[in-house]
């Protein structure tokens, strides 16, 4: 018999108001390893070269470590350790394979406080929001384990013909995955997946990150699984991921990222003069421009704090970040004035103290496209920055808050790739015209409908799924909710659906279009 039970939602550590787990956090950042190599993982060995990538900290650009620059031999031979790999992992009982996930989940619990640490040093998040990224992880990771589980006790059919039995296969060949810097730690979530359905992997993470991938490799193989079944190669995008779409053993490319990369990589793996026996398959994640719409009969106070969450955690650079707030122009100079209250006592600052809100973003190349961006901004006539807009650099990468006016609709360039701590305001009068920015928006992670009225939530809710895979009421666009999220971006979903979530915090003096009793809806 295998136990396995319901997924959860994973509490992350309190390092804001439990003193024991922020002593940990502190033992696990001096523990953490400064200077060290980190090498490259093929199938069992661990390969090092004499070309060599720098991190640095974003924090004071203090050398963190260094890892491998991978040959194109390199590349080769990942791909024939997933192939040797595949075929007796996909043949495990799929019992086998999901132990061996729960392994490795184990030990990320185990080692939370250093993956924590490891996050806050080499992307620059506060602690807070480290340990959001790994319980969102975590979750995504209990979602993926019980999801599996179900489709392998699928229900028999009553029709004449009965099926009997059913197999879920793995895919041909070997896998691809390529993660971004934006949310280190939940890409975990992308070869763990693939490697549960009985795939291996070739995974392709951000240079800028491999101490916090280095962690993860080094779980994979204390959990015992398999050489080759995962194997981690670092360098240049550019030069590594075509030279793995244009192999003919590729099953499938598991990309987070951009939407221009993942329409490029799309024309590569589908090049009709690679001769395959198969189509591969293609799951591209590309989200980065999320949305508030803030009713008139609003919360203020409320929604100025989900704003400031969405936008600025993790330095705005992250899938979910709050990109634009569309304000009715009835409460759009209360909001204003809230929002200016609330920045004039936001703290940034280095990540690692632990009353600061927001740390530096991850590179001098993101600092240097934040500032071209907001240069952009300042030259256009219909936009007023009302609070930030500016950077220093000379310690570490830190801008701070930001915070934009427009007088007419929001347009294209907005909205193409640049991830940072800026939110963008247009205050609207009436829905048709919240809707057609909207339309505007070519990406859209998660939205948030900040409204106390039911009658209004009754009449639009409908209508604004059309824009968004996420849909929250009164919360903040980086919310996750375990087993309630499909980890897909806007453009290109692998599975088309939307979710909307509810808070339950709310408290109304009448019931309302619907009740919420337990957390649970009932319809009135």
């Amino acid at each position: 018999m295998l136990s396995i039970p319901q997924p959860h939602q994973e509490t992350p550590p309190d390092y804001a108001g439990n003193d024991r787990e922020w002593e940990a956090l502190q033992q696990a950042i001096a523990k953490l390893p400064r200077h060290i190599d980190i090498p490259i993982f093929i199938g069992d060995k661990e390969i090092y070269s004499d070309h060599k990538i720098l991190a640095i900290s974003p924090n004071d650009k203090q050398p963190l470590a260094t890892t491998q620059q991978v040959s194109q031999q390199d590349i080769e031979q990942a791909a024939a350790a997933a192939l040797a790999a595949k075929q007796a992992w996909s043949r495990l009982p799929w019992q086998h394979r999901l132990a061996k996930l729960r392994d490795v989940e184990q030990l990320l619990y185990d080692r939370r406080h250093e993956i924590c640490a490891a996050m806050a040093i080499e992307c620059g998040y506060t602690c807070t929001d480290a340990a959001a990224e790994w319980a969102d992880m975590m979750g995504f990771s209990h979602g993926d384990v019980c999801h599996y589980h179900a489709l392998n006790h699928r229900k028999l059919s009553r029709q004449a013909a009965e099926n009997t039995t059913s197999y879920l296969r793995a895919l041909p060949g070997f896998t691809c995955a390529v993660t971004p810097f934006t949310s280190p730690v939940v890409s975990y979530h992308l070869p763990l997946l693939l490697a549960l359905c009985g795939n291996s992997v070739v995974w392709k993470p951000s240079s800028a990150t491999p101490l916090v991938t280095w962690i993860f490799m080094q779980c994979v193989r204390d959990a015992g699984w398999p050489p080759g079944v995962i194997n981690l190669l670092h360098g240049p995008g550019n030069k590594i991921v075509p030279a793995l779409l244009r192999h003919t053993q590729l099953g499938a490319l598991h990309f987070s990222g951009q939407r221009a990369t993942a329409t490029t990589l799309a024309g590569m793996l589908y090049n009709t003069e690679i001769q395959r026996t198969h189509i591969p398959k293609l799951i591209a994640e590309t989200a980065g421009n999320s949305f508030v719409v803030i009713d008139k009969d609003s919360r203020l106070a409320d929604a100025t704090d989900g704003v400031v969450a969405g936008a600025f955690a993790r330095s705005g650079q992250t899938c979910g970040a709050a990109r634009l707030v569309l304000c009715h122009k009835e409460v759009a100079a209360a909001f204003k004035a809230t929002m200016l209250a609330r920045l004039e006592n936001f703290k940034i600052g280095n990540p690692l103290e632990r009353n600061v809100e927001m740390g530096p973003v991850i590179s001098q190349k993101a600092f240097t496209d934040i500032c071209a961006f907001i240069q952009r901004v300042r030259q256009d006539t219909h936009c007023q920055i009302r609070w930030g807009g500016r950077g220093d650099d000379s310690h570490g990468f830190f801008f701070r808050p930001t915070y934009i006016e427009m007088d007419s609709r929001p347009p294209s360039w907005m909205y193409q790739g640049v991830y940072g701590p800026f939110v963008i305001c247009y205050n609207y009068e009436n829905m048709d015209e919240v809707f057609s920015v909207l339309a505007g928006m070519y990406s859209a992670f998660t939205g948030v409908i900040w409204s106390d009225d039911e009658a209004w939530l009754a009449q639009y809710l409908p209508l604004f799924t059309a824009y968004s895979d996420q849909l929250y009421i009164n919360g903040n666009t980086t919310r996750t909710v375990t087993h309630e999220e499909s980890f897909a971006g806007h453009v290109l979903p692998f599975i088309s659906q939307v979710l909307v979530t509810r808070s339950h915090t709310r408290h109304f003096g009448k019931p309302g279009v619907w009740e919420w009793l337990d957390g649970k809806p009932t319809n009135s």
